[in-house]
């Protein structure tokens, strides 16, 4: 049996379209940490548990809050360049492992962008580590929602320059 052109054009298009949408679809489930989260929301940190720190340009930085200690590492910390995030967190000088630590990247100078957020997991005891976006020049904004084993939940934001 002979088909016109036509019907076999949309039946090359209709798969095409097909394959496009489970990959998207695809995607879209395996997407890495820094895709958000369906359904569920930062934490809510006290208004006395946040501290802010600007970093300018260095790779790392410590940022108090309370009687936590937040060090934090953006590598390569360079413009379009896969950057790698890492903290360490400390509670009196002592490692805290068994936190739940969500990471907000968010762009300062560009609020409208939005923001990029997922779970920091825990690599090894007391440090927490995920590849991040590639990152655009400009100021950006990490916020860590950091909830700790037994303890109440805090936020700390880190702002770094990012250049070429």
């Amino acid at each position: 049996m002979s088909f016109p052109i036509t019907h076999w054009a949309r039946l090359y298009v209709a798969s095409i379209l097909t394959l496009v949408f489970v990959a998207v679809g695809l995607l879209a489930a395996s997407s890495d940490a820094f895709s958000g989260e369906r359904g569920s929301r930062p934490p809510q940190a006290p208004a006395n548990s946040r501290a802010t720190v600007n970093a300018g340009r260095g790779p790392a930085t410590v940022v108090k809050a309370g009687p936590y200690a937040l060090n934090v590492h953006l590598t390569p910390n360079r413009a379009a360049s896969p950057e790698i995030v890492s903290m360490t967190l400390r509670k009196g000088g002592h490692p805290v492992s068994g936190a739940r630590v969500r990471l907000t990247f968010s762009m300062v100078d560009m609020p409208e962008m939005g923001g990029l957020t997922g779970l920091l997991p825990q690599t090894t005891p007391a440090t927490y580590a995920h590849a991040g976006p590639t990152l655009m020049s400009g100021r950006w904004e990490l916020r860590f929602d950091v909830a700790p084993p037994g303890g109440a939940r805090f936020a700390a934001t880190v702002v770094y320059r990012v250049s070429a």
